[in-house]
C-alpha cells in the first residue's frame, strides 16, 4: 500500500524522470531531496521504510521476488525504500512526494532480503544488490535500496513461483507466472503467450552458446583469484600444449 503525504505545504511538485545510475548516484551523495517530484518507471520502484515483511507468509515473498523477475525479465531497476508516494494526475503512476527515512541498522539484512525474493524466483538472478545509504544531513538516517541489474539474454525469461489452496491443500511452488516491468505497473504474461514460449526450443547453436558463456564466466571467475605466478604457470603450460598440438597436426596455409 502506498504511503500518501502531501509535500512543501500543498505546493506542486514539479516531476521527472531519473535514471537507475542517477537514482545511485543520489543515493551515494546522501542528497535525497533531489528524488523528490520522481516518477516511478520500467525501472524505478519508489516504497516506504519497511514494504516487505520477511517474516510474513508465501504472500510478502512472493510480492518481493514478483519485483525481482519483472524487472530482471525487462532491463534491470532499482527499488527504494524511505520515500513516500502519490498517485500522479498526468499519469498512471506514483510520483516521490517526501522521505520516509530509515534508522541506521534497522534496514533488512541484504543476504536475508536478496535471499527471500530469489526463492521464488527461476533461474536465479546475477548481481542483484541490497544496501543502506546515510543522509548528508543525518549519518543515522537514509534510505535502502535493492538494485536489479540487468540480466542475460539466454537466461530470460525469469519465472515466480506461486501459492493456491486447492480442496483445501496449499501447493506450493506448483503454479508459474513470468511478470514484466511494464511503466510503473507489474504485467503478467497470458496464458497464450506463456504456451507459445514453452514451445519455442533453442537450436543446438544456441545451446552451444549458453553453455560455452556459462564456462567462460565460470573461467573468469577462476582468473580472477589466481595470483600473478599461477597465472605465468598456467600461460606457459597453454603454450606447450599449443605447441605440441602443432607438432602432430601441423597447420598448413
Amino acid at each position: 500500500m502506498k504511503v500518501k503525504r502531501s509535500y512543501n505545504y500543498g505546493m506542486a511538485i514539479p516531476k521527472k524522470d531519473l535514471t537507475v545510475a542517477e537514482i545511485k548516484a543520489i543515493l551515494e551523495s546522501g542528497d535525497f531531496q533531489q528524488l523528490i517530484g520522481a516518477r516511478e518507471s520500467d525501472n524505478f520502484e519508489a516504497k516506504a521504510a519497511h514494504p516487505f515483511d520477511l517474516d510474513g507468509d508465501h504472500g510478502h515473498t512472493f510480492r518481493l521476488a514478483k519485483y525481482f523477475a519483472s524487472f530482471a525479465n525487462n532491463n534491470g531497476g532499482i527499488i527504494v525504500c524511505g520515500l513516500t508516494t502519490d498517485k500522479d494526475d498526468t499519469a498512471p503512476l506514483d510520483f516521490v512526494t517526501g522521505l520516509d527515512l530509515i534508522a541506521r541498522g534497522a534496514f533488512y539484512k541484504p543476504e536475508e532480503l536478496i535471499g527471500r525474493g530469489q526463492s521464488k524466483v527461476h533461474p536465479k538472478l546475477d548481481g542483484i544488490e541490497a544496501g543502506w545509504f546515510p543522509s548528508k544531513d543525518n549519518a543515522d538516517q537514509g534510505i535502502g535500496a535493492i538494485i536489479i541489474p540487468p540480466q542475460s539474454e539466454g537466461k530470460k525469461y525469469f519465472l515466480v513461483a506461486g501459492s493456491e489452496t486447492l480442496e483445501g491443500e496449499e501447493v506450493d511452488g506448483q503454479f508459474y507466472g513470468i511478470p514484466i516491468r511494464d511503466g510503473a505497473n507489474t504485467a503478467w504474461l497470458p496464458p497464450d503467450k506463456l504456451h507459445a514460449l514453452a514451445l519455442e526450443k533453442p537450436t543446438n547453436f544456441q545451446q552451444w552458446q549458453i553453455i560455452i558463456s556459462q564456462r567462460l564466466d565460470g573461467i573468469d571467475t577462476k582468473l580472477e583469484t589466481l595470483t600473478v605466478a599461477q597465472r605465468i604457470n598456467r600461460a606457459a603450460k597453454s603454450n606447450a600444449l599449443a605447441k605440441k598440438i602443432n607438432e602432430v597436426f601441423p597447420h598448413h596455409e
